[in-house]
């Protein structure tokens, strides 16, 4: 994994190698990184302007996906988020640069703060961000702590894409299957943004929980799914011999699957439902850990 710390901990590409060569199954965006640049009319850096893909994953806090229109409405008080016109989408910290705390061959941790006028966000926070290898399991987390003076919600998660295709044997093509422990989907009126907040069950449920061919398939997707808890989603590369599960380890009560027509997907773990804040505020001073993993398996 290629990991940086001056755009929010990103990740620009992941490989595994399987005896004969490493090959990428994340889209490898080492050389896209000027994608970032995009802004918005309030100057703000933009994701929803960008051009094409500028990281293969990263992280969303402190809250995940949409809030409509950037209006934020929690605890009585009402506040306008920046960027607005793209629904304040993804969060606050995958912009900003880290300080690296640990660097070591099989873990890194970042430290991210965030306070006052330059954030997005009524309550100051900071975030520790950890990567670490163990195995053939690579896991992912999120600590965030309160740092202001009042009791206030902290959600998260993670954006991590993976490549419909992998090439390998020069040549040879993988294609992969999708399947999902989901249980329902959420309501929306447009992408991301639901007026009702019901759940139900529907034909992309059960899409996923049957699995299917992410390009023979055509449906698009850009929604919210409630999970079963353990591993929520397996990627599986036939012909390579490859599954690739993710699975909750702290807090994710959902996620996010984005199908469109390039050759990239994204299953999106997160710890809550668009633009809802159901749980207790987090206390000043007190952390919430968000956490999951992808393992490595071979397969018959």
């Amino acid at each position: 994994f290629l990991i940086d710390p001056d755009f929010g901990g990103a990740i620009l590409r992941g490989q595994f190698n399987l005896g004969e060569g490493w090959l990428d199954f994340m889209p490898n965006t080492t050389d896209t990184r000027h994608f970032r640049s995009a802004r918005g009319k309030d100057g703000s850096l933009s994701m929803t302007l960008r051009k094409g893909l500028a990281e293969s994953s990263f992280v969303m806090v402190p809250y995940s996906n949409r809030i409509k229109d950037g209006f934020l409405q929690l605890q009585g008080a009402a506040y306008q988020l920046r960027r607005g016109y793209e629904h304040a989408i993804h969060g606050d910290l995958w912009h900003r640069r880290a300080s690296i705390k640990t660097n070591q061959k099989s873990k890194v941790e970042l430290f991210f703060r965030c306070r006052g006028e330059g954030c997005n966000w009524p309550c100051g926070f900071e975030t520790v961000l950890t990567y670490e290898l163990s195995g053939r399991r690579f896991i992912s987390s999120i600590e965030i702590k309160n740092i202001g003076s009042m009791a206030f919600a902290f959600e998260g998660g993670f954006h991590p894409y993976f490549l419909k295709q992998i090439i390998h044997d020069e040549h040879k093509v993988s294609t992969a299957e999708l399947i999902s422990n989901v249980t329902e989907r959420l309501d929306t009126i447009r992408p991301g943004i639901s007026e009702s907040g019901k759940f139900f069950k529907d034909e992309k449920t059960e899409l996923l929980t049957s699995g299917f061919n992410l390009v023979e398939e055509k449906t698009d997707f850009d929604d919210f799914f409630r999970i079963t808890s353990g591993s929520f989603a397996h990627l599986i590369y036939r012909d390579l011999g490859v599954r690739l599960s993710l699975k909750d380890n702290q807090n994710i009560r959902g996620i996010v699957v984005y199908n469109q027509p390039a050759n990239e997907f994204a299953v999106e773990p997160v710890s809550h439902v668009f633009g809802r804040f159901d749980f207790e505020p987090l206390a000043p001073g007190c952390t919430k850990l968000i956490s999951y993993e992808t393992s490595l398996e071979f397969t018959p």
